[in-house]
């Protein structure tokens, strides 16, 4: 390995900031998370699996910038369709928030250069785009449970309006944020 890039990855490390090392604490645990709440769901412990994604997490916590998060995404995501696939149980929105955490850390990690440090508004804006994207998971995969669980034939219209009610709540909760972003 070249000496100067070691030098600049040590320089990096050092140079982070307190609110980078928990956004990156964060990253790692939305991805052991989701490993988890994959193997708890299967009945099946993946050691293996938690090892790489954990191993995984952690450069990309600290390399944000790069296909790492879409790598530990599809990891986790094979690793369901190969052993779980079923699509009503509580365990799917859990995985999928915990999917969504690591990539809304990692898209905000990769906004700001080493040492950098966001402001409360920032965050806070963030956290709330964040949460209504989780929002919206969970009452997709409710409204999914809900007519699973119905005795009566599928219906294509009924799935439709559920999805496009709960589509419309997610965009109205939207536009007001950034209604409110703009007033000073």
């Amino acid at each position: 390995m070249n000496q100067s890039i070691l030098q600049q990855w040590i320089d990096e490390i050092l140079e982070s900031s307190g609110q980078q090392w928990l956004l990156r604490l964060g990253v790692v645990a939305a991805s052991v998370g989701a490993v988890g709440a994959v193997g708890i769901a299967s009945d099946h412990a993946w050691p293996l699996g938690l090892f790489a994604v954990g191993f995984l997490s952690m450069a990309a916590a600290m390399r944000p910038d790069t296909q790492l998060p879409a790598a530990i995404i599809a990891v986790v995501v094979w690793r369901w369709l190969a052993t779980v696939g079923d699509v009503d149980t509580p365990w799917l929105p859990a995985v999928g928030c915990c999917l969504l955490a690591l990539h809304a850390l990692t898209a905000l990690m990769a906004s700001v250069p080493t040492g950098g440090v966001f402001t409360n508004a920032t965050l806070g804006v963030w956290a709330r785009r964040t949460m209504l994207g989780a929002a919206t998971t969970v009452g997709v995969w409710f409204a999914v449970v809900l007519f699973d669980r119905r005795e009566a034939a599928g219906n294509g219209f009924l799935t439709g309006t559920a999805v496009a009610v709960v589509a419309g709540a997610a965009a109205f909760i939207r536009v007001r944020s950034l209604d409110e972003t703009r007033q000073p």
